[in-house]
């Protein structure tokens, strides 16, 4: 019985392992989750996605949480099960502010097949003291 018990057990566990291994995965590398970027500095991009089948295209989105203005977008077309996405854009904001990076996959019809967030924000540009 014992042993009867330990087989669906394990049965039960390769299926979820099986499971998991054809989801799409999305991995954020940069921006640091939390990071804090100076005006004008150079905001680098980069992540790696995977997928069991063939991806379509993955669009990337950075968005100011304080007046949800899209700050930069990008969409990649591709057919391969992987892409490793490497972009930058320079902070155009002066001030303190929120903003979300979005990376989406999306299949041949438009729907959204995986999403991955992360939440950065800027700083407020350094007032030059009077003397």
């Amino acid at each position: 019985m014992k042993i009867k018990t330990l087989l669906i057990s394990s049965l039960a566990f390769l299926s979820f392992t099986t499971f998991d291994q054809d989801k799409i995965k999305i991995q954020i590398i940069k921006p640091v989750e939390k990071w804090v970027h100076q005006p004008k500095d150079t905001i680098w991009i980069e992540a790696d996605v995977r997928s069991s089948e063939q991806l379509h295209n993955i669009s990337i989105e950075v968005l100011n949480l304080n007046d949800s203005i899209v700050l930069y977008n990008k969409n990649i077309h591709t057919h391969a099960n992987a892409a490793h996405v490497k972009e930058f854009f320079i902070n155009p904001l002066l001030e303190k502010k929120g903003l979300k990076l979005t990376i989406k996959t999306n299949d041949h019809d438009g729907k959204i097949t995986a999403s991955q967030t992360l939440n950065f924000s800027t700083a407020a540009r350094k007032k030059k003291s009077s003397k």
